[in-house]
């Protein structure tokens, strides 16, 4: 028994109950309206109409397959409207100036997208930190380079302090500037041909990464060098030999490890330099073949459907050219009487010009008989 029954026949008994221990003559309890508590409505409807019904209807299965359609439909569009703008930036993938297209070929836009965000932000975030460091020095400058009075030595450990520290601001503000350059276009690009293009020689997008990489370097080193003048102050010479020898030894260590990195999994410095050789071709024929499927698919669906918009607004063209004629044969058909007396009474040199002018006058009037029998036929 459900829940709401249960509560019904409790409340029968407990009535039926108090009717029996009511005394004899005493007048008869009003009775009680029905309950319209909102629980047991709910509980009823919950009763009739449970999930399961919902998960197993027709209607709903009916328009998740509609909107399964609906966002297949739209991803496809992403992929491939517009993809014939960049075909032969697609085909000539050999002379990209780095593999950055090819990748966006081989993993897709999402996934090469997001490498780069990451790589552009690191660059930003990393300059923001030194940059707070430079605008400290620089105005607060240390009082080996404040109180320094006289002497070459000392005009040039000042211009190499305050030089570089100008040239290391720029630069990094120069990299977070051209971070945020590089995201807000990314953010704008609406489809795959878009980003695409942005890395062709119209957007060269590499360069873009390539230059936030060169500004992030440059501050750096600029930085470096404007703390020398410092610690020479304090230490002499020394000190910048010694710094010589550290900065050699990080140098080594950097090179002998980045390269093998990138000889081996680079798709610049390993598959395109050739070092694979024969066994590892730079080939992407399949890729592009790919590509051009794609974009010959978006090419005719968009004549199919112009072809199909072309032909919807072609009746409706000839409807109104139609009820323009039939306008035109009832106004002949209001006068056709005087029309027709004035064309009787023309004298017979002007035989040809009535012809046409019952010629015009016939032509109307079967348009006009056409038009209502569309209208009559019409649902």
């Amino acid at each position: 028994m459900s829940t709401a029954a249960a509560h019904m026949a409790s409340y029968a008994h407990s009535r039926r109950e108090n009717l029996l221990l009511m005394p004899h003559g005493s007048q008869a309890m009003e009775p009680i309206a029905p309950c319209h508590d909102p629980f047991f409505t709910d509980l009823s409807q919950r009763e009739n109409t449970g999930p399961g019904r919902l998960l197993g209807s027709e209607t709903l299965e009916r328009l998740l397959e509609g909107d399964q359609q609906t966002s297949s439909m739209l991803e496809w569009w992403k992929k491939t409207n517009g993809l014939e703008t960049v075909r032969d930036f697609v085909r000539n993938y050999r002379d990209h100036p780095a593999g950055w297209g090819a990748l966006l070929m081989i993993h897709g836009i999402p996934e090469v997208t997001g490498r780069l965000r990451n790589k552009v932000e690191n660059f930003a975030i990393y300059s923001a930190l030194f940059l707070a460091c430079a605008v400290a020095a620089i105005a607060a400058p240390p009082d080996a380079i404040v109180s320094c009075a006289g002497g070459i030595e000392c005009e040039v450990r000042k211009r190499i302090f305050f030089y570089f520290l100008i040239v290391a601001i720029v630069s990094l503000m120069l990299c977070i500037a051209l971070a945020m350059a590089f995201g807000n276009a990314l953010n704008e690009a609406a489809r795959d041909c878009d980003v695409l293009r942005m890395f062709s020689p119209a957007g060269q997008g590499f360069m873009a990464t390539r230059k936030c990489e060169i500004a992030y370097q440059t501050g750096i080193a600029s930085t470096f060098v404007a703390m020398l003048a410092p610690v020479q102050s304090h230490m002499g010479y020394e000190a910048l030999i010694f710094t010589l020898l550290a900065v050699s030894v990080a140098a080594y260590i950097y090179l002998s490890t980045a390269r093998p990195l990138f000889a081996s999994a680079s798709i610049v410095e390993y598959w395109k330099s050739g070092i694979g050789g024969s066994q590892d071709p730079y080939d992407l024929d399949a890729l592009v073949e790919c590509f051009e499927q794609q974009a010959s698919g978006s090419q005719e669906i968009k004549a199919n459907f112009t072809n199909l918009t072309t032909a919807a607004a072609a009746p409706q063209a000839n409807f109104t050219n139609l009820g323009t004629a039939a306008a035109a044969a009832s106004r002949y058909q209001d006068c056709g009487q005087w029309r027709c007396g004035q064309a009787r009474a023309s004298s017979s040199s002007g035989e040809s010009s009535s012809g046409e002018s019952f010629g015009q006058i016939d032509d109307a009037l079967v348009s006009s008989s056409n038009h209502r029998m569309l209208q009559r036929h019409s649902p």
